[in-house]
């Protein structure tokens, strides 16, 4: 009875143990073809780089070829030169219109920031803080900071002195007014053309609508919050 179970058990151990030494295999083949497809998948990657291709990384089976032919789909002109005699570009910010009839760009100095528009020296400041066209570029603003406070120029014409302006700052789609929040004593304003909005002890987001006629915004008074809609076509100034 003895014998029959020893035997019984060294069967249960041999297949026991050939079951272990089968997928101990298997396991070793499933990591060795994961190894040999990782090669090829970085070999094709390494391939296509060199050759300029851009690879698609959301499938691993597929290498897309996305390089442009310059002679037709590219177009290079120069636009500007720079004056030779400002030799430090390297902090340079640049914007134009969107019809690039016209540009603006702001050199820095170590103390002084200068604006040029269309290349003729425009304003010089401790800080140029931002360059907006309208979008048919024939209007143009800027911001500037002297002694910790901020100012909008548009057209030519130095608006308000404020605590801060925010961003958002844009012209509206019909490119009659220019928009930017703003900070003083009494709370945030919205202003538009350099006329301020009623006071708010804060103003959040703002934005034109999808339809481009209104503008919202949301703010809040005490412990109550507002939305403000301006309907542009009828926004007039007295």
């Amino acid at each position: 009875m003895v014998k029959t179970k020893l035997k019984s058990s060294q069967k249960n151990f041999k297949f026991f143990s050939y079951f272990i030494f089968s997928c101990l295999i298997i396991f070793t083949l499933i990591l060795i073809i994961f190894f040999i497809e990782q090669v090829y998948f970085l070999n094709n990657e390494i391939s296509a780089l060199k050759s300029g291709q851009k690879i698609n990384y959301l499938s691993k089976a597929s290498v897309i070829n996305t390089k442009i032919n310059n002679d037709r789909a590219i177009k290079e002109e120069k636009y500007f030169s720079l004056p030779e005699s400002q030799q430090n570009f390297d902090d340079l910010s640049f914007k134009s219109s969107q019809d690039g009839s016209n540009f603006a760009y702001i050199t820095r100095s170590d103390n002084n920031e200068t604006l040029y528009i269309n290349g003729k020296e425009t304003a010089s400041n401790e800080k140029i803080s931002f360059i907006e066209f309208s979008s048919d570029g024939q209007r143009f603003a800027y911001g500037i900071k002297n002694n910790k406070k901020d100012q909008v120029v548009l057209d030519g014409q130095a608006g308000q002195v404020y605590d801060w302006i925010f961003m958002p700052y844009f012209f509206t789609p019909d490119n009659r007014y220019f928009v930017y929040k703003a900070r003083k004593d009494e709370g945030d304003v919205i202003v538009f053309n350099n006329i301020e909005s009623k006071a708010y002890d804060k103003i959040y987001s703002i934005f034109v609508t999808s339809n481009k006629k209104q503008l919202v915004f949301y703010a809040r008074k005490a412990l109550e919050i507002w939305k403000v809609t301006v309907n542009l076509d009828d926004l007039s100034f007295k």
